[in-house]
């Protein structure tokens, strides 16, 4: 009968484990609570008003006040940091639970089930922002994010690089300031540090998993959105730049090429439905292909 006993328990332990091992974990900085039949949440109203470190002192709860303004070194929410060398960035929430926050949420969020974000301040920024550590190598994430723009060209320049700059680098330039879905992989264990140098970045919720939020638009979803049955499948479009001639092959349907400085400056836009090439100046420049498949960007460098 023990024997039984110890070994109903062992096997409800390892089904608890094995089920705990499944959920997505997730990041929400407004503290909003996810099912937990499915995601493991990883912030709520305790701990992030436990770490929110502020410029100057402790605002009353529900109350927008400019001295919510995040501090440096920034938040440390253990796999997923916002690092700053400012004073003037702010956690804006409608969340009144979280004591210390400026409650100007921004435009088009609670209707996505969101509450709240972390800001930058500045425009054009290297120096502040979002890291995420992964153990793992090729750790699917999906950030939900925004880009506010401050020089009038409606252009962000948004970022993702390996800390030590030697394994990944990510660009998509944005154009809008609309709230995008983005899912990227990232291919080794280790640091990657997310942050916009030209726009100011907003991020209100990080999974670690490909992850569909309800009612965002097609056009605002970068990379490969998770289908009702699969994920969606890799763009297959090819880009590869030979001397001065930038080819784009293996085109199966309609697709559209937007070819942007290295600033973020639209340099050439075009639809085709056919392997097709053109010519560009000398220099570095970042090609986002979007097709029925999905969205890529990659960079270019002509000679």
């Amino acid at each position: 009968m023990k024997k039984n006993l110890l070994l109903l328990t062992f096997t409800m332990l390892l089904f608890t484990s094995l089920s705990q091992a499944q959920l997505i974990k997730v990041w929400d900085f407004g503290a909003v609570q996810l099912d937990g039949a499915t995601y493991d949440n990883q912030l709520n109203d305790t701990n992030m008003n436990s770490v929110i470190n502020l410029n100057s002192g402790t605002v009353a709860q529900g109350v927008a006040n400019s001295d919510n303004q995040i501090a440096s070194p920034g938040l440390d929410f253990g796999a997923i940091k916002y690092v700053t060398d400012g004073t003037n960035d702010r956690l804006r929430t409608t969340n009144t639970a979280l004591t210390r926050r400026d409650d100007n949420g921004g435009a088009n969020f609670a209707d996505l089930g969101l509450a709240g974000r972390i800001y930058v301040n500045s425009s054009g920024k290297r120096t502040r922002y979002m890291s995420i550590t992964t153990t793992e190598a090729n750790q699917e994430v999906t950030i939900i994010m925004r880009g506010e723009n401050v020089d009038g060209s409606g252009n962000f320049g948004h970022h993702i690089d390996s800390a030590d700059g030697t394994t990944f680098t990510f660009f998509t330039p944005l154009i809008d300031s609309d709230i995008k879905e983005l899912h990227i992989t990232l291919p080794s264990a280790g640091e990657y540090q997310y942050y916009d140098d030209i726009g100011k970045p907003s991020w209100y919720r990080i999974y670690f998993g490909n992850v569909t939020l309800d009612g965002i638009d097609a056009d605002d979803v970068i990379g490969n959105r998770l289908s009702a049955d699969d994920f969606a499948s890799q763009v297959s479009t090819n880009v590869k730049a030979v001397k001065s001639r930038v080819y784009i092959s293996n085109v199966k349907s309609s697709t559209e090429v937007r070819v942007f400085s290295i600033t973020g400056a639209l340099v050439k836009s075009f639809k085709t439905s056919e392997d097709t090439s053109f010519n560009l100046k000398q220099g570095l420049y970042i090609a986002t292909v979007k097709t029925l498949e999905g969205q890529k960007s990659v960079k270019v460098l002509t000679r």
